[in-house]
């Protein structure tokens, strides 16, 4: 008997399964997108982060400054950078006051007045014996505070148009 043909054939060789490199276009089209959001979502935090170093900043100084005096003047170079200088320069006493109150809820706006009214006045020595000068160096530092967390780029944006 012969031997059959069946027996004289080789193996089947079996393909090699499709590796994972390189992917597919939709992988790549995937990446691509997260990739690019991504890079937009860090660079929108860097700018929120680098818009509210200032107001940061002025927060800290707020509840170091000990006169109302300085308090005003931090509030206008806060003003300042966020602001343009010809909108802001020029601004003083009642004019001030009404800039301030456009970000200040209206339970400071009485408040703002008065602590901006004050300060054309003669100063008041802060001593723990007056007990009326704490006071109004306390209620400006509550509005200082309120304007400076009040700022964000809506209400500055707002600000700018008025």
């Amino acid at each position: 008997m012969s031997p059959s043909p069946l027996d004289q054939l080789q193996p089947l060789i079996l393909p090699t399964e499709p590796g994972a490199w390189p992917p597919a276009i939709g992988w790549w089209l995937l990446m691509l997108i997260v990739i690019t959001l991504l890079a937009i979502s860090i660079k929108t935090l860097v700018n929120y982060w680098r818009f509210e170093a200032v107001k940061r900043q002025s927060l800290r100084k707020v509840k170091q400054t000990q006169c109302s005096d300085q308090l005003n003047r931090l509030l206008k170079i806060t003003a300042l950078h966020y602001f343009p200088n010809h909108h802001v320069a020029h601004l003083s006493g009642a004019n001030w006051s009404t800039f301030l109150n456009h970000n200040l809820a209206p339970e400071h706006h009485q408040t703002c007045d008065f602590c901006c009214a004050m300060l054309y006045r003669p100063a008041l020595a802060i001593t723990a014996e007056n007990a009326a000068a704490i006071e109004q160096q306390q209620k400006f530092q509550g509005v200082a505070i309120a304007w400076l967390t009040g700022l964000s780029r809506r209400k500055i944006k707002a600000l700018k148009n008025v």
